[in-house]
């Protein structure tokens, strides 16, 4: 989409024709939003819709590459992070002009440490078969990753023992011998059986 120029912007295109600068292109993130899933698993995605401007007097730019990142520090910053979506190849942008991209891939919260990270968002250029960075954005909120909760299993053995009494001894039968096996039956979350161990 076009971008209003002025009197002098226009002049120096003029000059410089749509021939393709061997200077870096002045690319510019303006508005964009961000998309990362709410929980774990293979299923969520996570991506971006970024506006890109070329401010360049003049040309157009290389191919463009944007990168959505988990970071531990604002852009701009010396820092650490995470790639969570990238996109590379995207359409080249003339000078005095934006653009909108999208982008958007599946990705796995469980992948990165659990932590408060900053939500960053890079855009590069193509030149000489690599991509180098010509702007970067810190989204105003951050991200947090939990620890997963494990699942408690209570450690119960399968089978209970209960010490066998022969007939006749004060307390087989007695409501409290009752009482006891019920007890353990229930500690031990109806998952196995009582047996009895020969005398």
């Amino acid at each position: 989409m076009k971008r209003p120029r002025t009197i002098a912007q226009l002049g120096s295109l003029l000059v410089a024709g749509m021939a393709s600068s061997t200077l870096a292109a002045e690319l510019r993130i303006g508005s964009w939003s961000w998309s990362l899933p709410s929980s774990g698993g293979s299923g969520g995605s996570a991506g971006a819709s970024v506006t890109v401007s070329n401010d360049s007097r003049g040309g157009y730019s290389g191919s463009v590459g944007l990168d959505l990142q988990l970071s531990n520090a604002p852009y701009g910053q010396q820092r650490r992070f995470y790639t969570v979506a990238q996109a590379r190849s995207l359409a080249q942008l003339t000078a005095g002009y934006y653009r909108t991209y999208s982008f958007s891939e599946t990705f796995d919260l469980n992948s990165v440490p659990a932590g408060t990270y900053y939500i960053v968002l890079v855009v590069s250029e193509y030149s000489n078969g690599t991509y180098y960075i010509r702007d970067g954005a810190t989204a105003q909120r951050t991200f947090t990753i939990s620890s997963p909760r494990p699942t408690y299993v209570p450690d119960v053995p399968d089978v209970i023992d209960i010490p066998f009494f022969p007939v006749g001894f004060p307390w087989c039968g007695a409501p409290g011998l009752l009482s006891l096996t019920a007890t353990v039956a229930a500690m031990a979350g109806f998952r196995g059986f009582v047996r009895r161990r020969a005398a």
